[in-house]
């Protein structure tokens, strides 16, 4: 536990020293957006999440209304025990500190 919560300070350290605290969304954010339809099996939304290297797919009407995402971490907590826990995401904590 306590490895974990000193590479969790250093991290913190480091965002804030590069002033990453104050970025924006526009700046790291992808614009080659890829989607999914409601529809769509999720075996194919796996696929498209590892072709394309991303973590989450935004799941959209066909007019492109936003319903959700599906996420890598979607993925992680369905298990075939039927558990639905969401997991915390340990790098919201960088920003929570």
């Amino acid at each position: 536990m306590f490895a974990g919560n000193c590479v969790q300070i250093l991290a913190t350290v480091n965002w804030r020293e590069k002033g990453m605290a104050a970025m924006q969304a526009k700046e790291i954010m992808t614009t080659q957006l890829v989607t999914a339809s409601p529809e769509m099996p999720v075996a194919e939304i796996a696929q498209l999440m590892t072709e394309n290297k991303i973590s989450a797919i935004p799941v959209v009407t066909p007019d492109q209304r936003v319903l959700g995402i599906v996420s890598e971490t979607d993925f992680l907590r369905r298990d075939e025990t039927g558990r639905n826990e969401r997991p915390g995401s340990w790098w919201l904590m960088l920003f929570n500190s």
